[in-house]
């Protein structure tokens, strides 16, 4: 039986398992780039699966909303950088505001 490294952890002395390049991966980039977050709109929602940009550069995709609230998945590294040049992301010409984003 595989020893387990600490509670709720993988053990990556094991071999193979499914997920495992995955898992490798986020291990040595210290985490996700991408994940479902919430963000605001300041404006009427556009279509489901539309783009959101910082200008020229597409930074994730909407998903489901509600009202002024939405879920998208946006690479988080480019959220930073469009936050840290003072640059507005948009969506199909509405501005988005991610909440939220650690690290």
């Amino acid at each position: 039986m595989p020893q387990i490294a600490s509670q709720n952890s993988f053990d990556f002395e094991k071999g193979c398992y499914v997920g495992q390049e995955v898992v490798l991966r986020m291990k040595h980039r210290g985490g996700a780039r991408k994940r479902v977050v919430r963000v605001r709109l300041d404006g009427a929602m556009p279509a489901r699966g539309t783009p959101i940009m910082d200008g020229e550069l597409p930074v994730g995709t909407l998903g489901a909303s509600a009202g002024t609230s939405a879920l998208a998945m946006p690479r988080l590294d480019r959220v930073k950088k469009a936050r840290a040049a003072g640059r507005a992301l948009s969506a199909g010409g509405v501005g988005v505001e991610v909440e939220a984003v650690a690290k």
